[in-house]
């Protein structure tokens, strides 16, 4: 039985205040990455941009940012966190609303492991290839479900149906419902697949937290 396809959209805009309240900090490899970056030519494009707590770091800093997500609820948080000369849009991270190779630099930092099907991973791969200019750097990260420790931490659970890299991690609002959230099992070997398969170079891999991340540059 295949099982039914989550939409990240719905998901995020039904726990959208509740999670901002306790994802306001942006990730300290985020941060770290942007801090250390020269002059861009073109904008930070943050795939998944959610509240906007890694896109407000590149505007503190200067940076031109555009964010981009499915959720109008985190959208709506997102602008208040960025101000108003920040584009934000309502768009997929396989279909992304931006030109081709507009981007200075690219974000997808906690989305692809959000998509469900396997081609739909390997659209989001290709988008951000191409919406980054040649020579820019984007970073990406998945969550490191694949460590048993880290799974059992967010009480992840195989999604019926699935092929047991499908998982369902339950939200528990203080207060609200229990929502389960979508997230496929990617380990750094197939996070690294995904990205060479859609035309990035991986400069550096590593492991932040409980998330595995990759620094990749278009050539």
């Amino acid at each position: 039985m295949t099982p039914t396809p989550v939409n990240p959209g719905d998901t995020f805009d039904s726990i959208a205040e509740a999670f901002d309240a306790t994802r306001a900090r942006p990730w300290s490899f985020v941060t770290d990455w942007l801090e250390g970056m020269g002059p861009l030519e073109g904008p930070v494009v943050d795939v998944g941009c959610g509240n906007g707590r890694h896109l407000a770091v590149a505007v503190q800093r200067g940076m031109r940012g555009i964010g981009v997500d499915l959720s109008v609820r985190l959208l709506a948080i997102a602008r208040q966190r960025v101000g108003r000369d920040t584009d934000l849009f309502i768009g997929d991270a396989r279909d992304l609303p931006i030109a081709t190779d507009a981007a200075g630099a690219v974000l997808a930092v906690a989305v692809i492991h959000h998509i469900q099907e396997a081609e739909g991973r390997k659209d989001a791969v290709s988008e951000v290839r191409r919406v980054l200019a040649p020579g820019g750097e984007a970073v990406v990260s998945v969550w490191a479900l694949d460590d048993p420790d880290v799974a059992l931490g967010a009480h992840a659970r195989p999604m019926e149906g699935g092929d047991g890299a499908d998982m369902l991690v339950p939200w528990r609002a203080p207060g609200g419902p229990t929502v389960d959230r979508y997230l496929r099992v990617i380990s750094p070997g197939e996070l690294a697949d995904l990205l060479v398969g859609g035309g990035l170079e991986v400069v550096r891999s590593w492991d932040a937290g409980a998330n595995h991340v990759a620094l990749v540059h278009a050539p």
